[in-house]
């Protein structure tokens, strides 16, 4: 399970019925900036020529000759050998949106190797050598990495989205007298 969380500063002056349109006009425009993170920003990740734009980890030489070689993903030229494939289908599958007033959490199933690398020796079947894997990097930190020129789109995003649910029509609140 990875877990983004975005968290709004709470210090505005509104009061009453006033802050409550507020707070539901902000928890609407926070689930739709996450939304729009996950289907616009996070597949950014997995394109090529971004390895350095989010801080990727180059890959060993095993993992992008041997192993994606015997799995029949080939080393292609415009195929990014390091977020792909079964990771971002399932990034993409089996997310969950979730907001509050001021803040919105984003959780995203991904596959065991991205959470729990694997670390150790094995046998190679087809040679009996043993082979080690001596540490992989961070995919969940370089899933989240943001960057300073995307943090700033998904803050004019946000106030767009807050604008936007702010001009709605807003439903009036009855209160019954009894007498």
């Amino acid at each position: 399970m990875i877990v983004l969380g975005v968290e709004v500063d709470d210090s505005t002056p509104l009061k009453g019925e006033l802050r409550r349109v507020y707070r539901r006009a902000r928890k609407t425009a926070l689930y739709d900036t996450m939304e729009y993170w996950h289907e616009r920003e996070m597949p950014r990740r997995f394109t090529p020529g971004n390895e350095q734009r989010y801080d990727l980890e180059p890959r060993e030489e095993v993992y992008l000759e041997e192993i994606k070689k015997v799995t029949g993903v080939g080393q292609g030229r415009f195929v990014l050998q390091i977020l792909t494939g079964r990771s971002l289908r399932m990034l993409r599958a089996f997310a969950s949106i979730t907001s509050t007033g001021d803040r919105a959490t984003i959780r995203m199933t991904a596959p065991v190797y991205f959470t729990n690398p694997f670390e150790g020796t094995w046998i190679d079947p087809d040679t009996g050598e043993t082979k080690t894997s001596s540490g992989q990097p961070d995919k969940v930190a370089e899933l989240l990495y943001t960057p300073a020129d995307e943090r700033l789109r998904l803050a004019k995003k946000l106030e767009r989205n807050i604008d936007v649910e702010l001009r709605q029509p807003q439903p009036v609140r009855k209160r019954t007298i009894r007498g």
